[in-house]
């Protein structure tokens, strides 16, 4: 048996082993042995009606030898009893030794990683942008090799980048550009585990990049595969380009959801849009580019529901749509560009429901919407139609509200 003994911190608990003295086993293993040999003996003789034994008197060799076989064989079960008690007792032992071995490994472990945890902390709070380099890295190692705490390395990895942006002066060594090759670093750091093939992949993990100012970053190739999460809602897009070309959303969420976009391009240029989602939701857009040239939308949704465009362009130019939906109700694009041409469509929605045409341009000529539904006819504002080809007009998957049939904004 065990026994649990709290230390004098109460927070670790050891097990204990507790066992009889050896006289004390032996001699329960022996009255036992005794009563079931008894038993048995008592239960035989019942089953053969208690019969009595012939006493002649003499005592012949072979009753002797018998005797003595009988003498030998109740020694050698004492014997065995005994070896039995002692082997059991040691297996214990070494069991417990071994669990013990086991939980001091496991404590060693976690120590040297709180060690190295706390390395890494020391290190990003330096003033030195090498110094903070080198913690990013060691930080990411530790994730790399300790699967229980990784989520929460991630999570200091990312409140680095969510930390208030320095200012960017014109000279290439200032301490603001130095901060940012910091910060695009961990971007970095974060891709290449996302990518195929890593060698310690962070699939299935949450990254909170939430309210922060976001520059620069490479994201190209990456898989946001199945629980894995990537959050930049209420961000400040304000850098010269964020990329995530050629990757693939497999069931994971990417959510730009309530963020700011008025400079450089945010790309998904010939991304496979698989399942999961794509958040737009609420974004402002001002300024730069969104581009989803080329990509292949095979059943991901991509929502930019009650988005604000005045200036920017959003493109789809190129794309495939073979399932999924997306949904721009209510958006209002007051300027700037959407750009739908040559969109190629075989299945899926186009949803602008309560959206407001209202001076923003959005271009649907020369596309192909061939199994794929557009919605407009719900349209709340329609000062400034959308642009589309003849073709697109004839399509009956293609909804315009009833007074507009007659519009002149077709680019026949």
């Amino acid at each position: 048996m065990t026994r649990q003994r709290t230390d004098s911190t109460g927070s670790d608990r050891t097990a204990e082993l507790a066992m009889w003295e050896l006289r004390r086993s032996i001699a329960v293993a022996l009255a036992a042995t005794a009563a079931g040999l008894s038993a048995l003996l008592i239960g035989a003789l019942w089953f053969g009606g208690f019969p009595s034994l012939k006493r002649d008197g003499t005592i012949t060799v072979s009753t002797l030898f018998e005797v003595l076989k009988l003498i030998f064989a109740i020694v050698a079960g004492v014997g065995g009893v005994f070896a039995l008690v002692v082997a059991y007792r040691k297996q214990r032992v070494a069991e417990h030794a071994h669990r013990l071995a086991e939980a001091d490994a496991v404590r060693s472990d976690v120590r040297l990683f709180n060690e190295r945890f706390s390395a890494a902390g020391d290190q990003l709070g330096s003033e030195q942008a090498a110094v903070r380099l080198a913690g990013l890295y060691s930080l990411a190692g530790l994730a790399d090799d300790w699967p229980q705490g990784r989520q929460t390395c991630i999570d200091v990895l990312c409140a680095y980048v969510r930390l208030p942006s320095p200012d960017v002066t014109a000279e290439h060594d200032s301490p603001g550009r130095q901060e940012l090759q910091v910060r695009a670093s961990a971007f970095d750091i974060i891709a290449r585990r996302l990518r195929p093939g890593a060698e310690t992949s962070w699939q299935g993990h949450r990254f909170d990049f939430s309210r922060s100012r976001v520059r620069d970053g490479d994201f190209t190739g990456i898989h946001v595969t199945g629980e894995t999460v990537l959050l930049f809602t209420e961000c400040a897009f304000s850098g010269d380009r964020l990329t995530f070309q050629d990757m693939v959303l497999d069931g994971g969420i990417i959510d730009f959801a309530d963020s700011a976009f008025d400079h450089g391009m945010l790309t998904f240029a010939n991304a496979h849009l698989k399942l999961g989602t794509l958040d737009f939701r609420r974004c402002g857009f001002s300024g730069g580019t969104l581009a989803l040239v080329a990509a292949t939308f095979d059943g991901a949704d991509v929502i930019f529901d009650g988005s604000g465009m005045r200036d920017g362009v959003i493109t789809f130019g190129g794309t495939t749509d073979e399932e999924g939906q997306r949904a721009l109700r209510g958006s209002v694009f007051a300027a700037g560009r959407v750009s739908l041409r040559r969109f190629g469509g075989r299945g899926g929605q186009i949803r602008f429901d309560d959206t407001a045409f209202s001076g923003g341009l959005v271009d649907l000529s020369d596309s192909v919407f061939d199994g794929t539904e557009v919605f407009l006819n719900d349209a709340r504002e329609w000062r400034r139609p959308p642009v589309y080809t003849h073709d697109v007009y004839r399509n009956p998957g293609f909804h315009l509200p009833p007074q507009s049939r007659r519009s002149t904004s077709r680019a026949d």
